[in-house]
């Protein structure tokens, strides 16, 4: 199908911490390269991974303001500079999501909702540049339409702000979380 949906963009997104940790995230991507090779954008998959790599990136920098010891803040510079220039999210899961509940909900509840307005909106990725440090996520909905630009932009921005705003409200700063 060409669109998503609102329910399937909350879940993927949500969700996309849990399918990286139990391995799901290469398989699942690679069946989506395909796809996407074939018919040049994906409304399927790619669009949330970039709204869920955004939303952590949000929850990692609030976890380095919030963080009261060297060692939990080094934990957040490493997971946040490991995503915002590689796309590599595994140090943000194990360092930061696992080990404090209260960012995990956060991450779930914040890319859902980037999720679910990408999934409303129908946005698509065009550009595969989820990788390309800091604007990748940014510009992979760009080349199709304004809409799905803006659409895409205001989806990773929401799910960065809302992940960075709420471990600023909720994380109180300590592993336990």
């Amino acid at each position: 199908s060409e669109h998503a949906g609102f329910l399937e963009g909350a879940l993927v997104a949500g969700l996309y911490p849990f399918l990286v940790a139990f391995g799901m995230g290469g398989p699942i991507f690679l069946a989506t390269f395909a796809v996407y090779t074939a018919t040049g954008m994906d409304y399927l998959y790619f669009p949330f991974m970039a709204v869920y790599g955004m939303c952590i990136e949000g929850v990692a920098l609030a976890y380095i303001i919030k963080s009261k010891s060297a060692a939990e803040r080094q934990v957040g510079i490493v997971a946040l500079t490991s995503q915002a220039l590689g796309a590599v999210s595994e140090p943000t899961i194990y360092g930061i999501l696992f080990k404090s509940r209260i960012c995990l909900i956060v991450e779930v509840i914040a890319s859902a909702i980037g999720g679910f307005y990408i999934g409303l909106t129908h946005t698509a990725m065009i550009n595969l540049t989820v990788s390309v440090p800091i604007v990748g996520p940014f510009i992979m909905y760009s080349g199709h339409t304004t809409a799905n630009m803006v659409n895409g932009c205001i989806g990773v921005a929401l799910a960065f702000v809302l992940g960075f705003v709420g471990t600023m409200v909720f994380y109180k700063g300590n592993e336990k979380g």
